[in-house]
């Protein structure tokens, strides 16, 4: 996100007020990001029990944010993938983390 802010912050004056969305492009589920983290940490499980009836109304459902405009605009891509940015995390994490 800092690359994309420094890289939109010379041009920013002329798309005042517009939306810049950033991701990394691949589309993955809430599972497919807790099974990914666990194999990142080394352990840990995941428990899938139903979605209430009552929260249906107010689930947003899925969502995949296309960076295509930012990178058109200041070039901006991702630079790592979300395995590799949940590797640098918890990395992070160990070494600085309480």
């Amino acid at each position: 996100m800092v690359d994309a802010f420094l890289a939109i912050g010379p041009v920013a004056a002329a798309h005042r007020g517009e939306v810049f969305n950033l991701g990394g492009g691949q589309p993955f589920t809430l599972r497919e990001l807790a099974d990914q983290l666990i194999e990142v940490v080394g352990q840990g499980t995941v428990s899938s029990v139903p979605w209430p009836a009552d929260h249906a109304s107010i689930d947003v459902g899925d969502f995949c944010a296309d960076h295509d405009k930012i990178s058109r605009t200041v070039r901006w891509h991702p630079r790592w993938s979300l395995r590799d940015g949940l590797q640098q995390t918890v990395d992070f994490l160990r070494a600085h983390g309480e």
